[in-house]
């Protein structure tokens, strides 16, 4: 994949605070109730670095829920994917940090899904691209 352009030639010696990428930072969060919703498509000719995805609830129904990156043609994406099956009564909330982060390739989408009606689930992505 791309290379991260925010390298410094003397990474031995850093004083102060370590540089930072040079690209646009996105933070971004969608809702999805029985639905399949995309958070954020990666634009043409850049590249996603995904530092951070979570998933949160409120739980009416019982019923599967997920965070996931497909491709162009709706395939899941093999670098991430997030899901949880629960309860009615059940109550999660699920946050990674990637370190390094994620490379998601142009036209990607990453998308929350809930499976059930009255299973409201939020998921919130943040990283860069560049």
């Amino acid at each position: 994949m791309a290379l991260m352009k925010f390298r410094e030639p003397n990474q031995v010696r850093w004083q102060g605070v370590r540089p930072a990428h040079n690209g646009t930072q996105v933070w971004e969060h969608k809702d999805a109730d029985n639905v399949t919703i995309p958070i954020y498509t990666v634009p043409a000719g850049q590249v996603l670095y995904l530092c951070h995805a979570s998933l949160s609830f409120l739980a009416i129904a019982a019923g599967g829920y997920a965070l996931f990156v497909r491709d162009l043609l709706d395939a899941f994406y093999q670098g991430f994917t997030e899901g949880v099956q629960i309860a009615a009564t059940d109550g999660l909330f699920v946050s990674d940090a990637y370190c390094p982060p994620i490379e998601v390739p142009a036209g990607f989408d990453i998308v929350v899904w809930s499976g059930a009606a009255g299973l409201n689930v939020r998921g919130t992505i943040h990283g860069w691209v560049e």
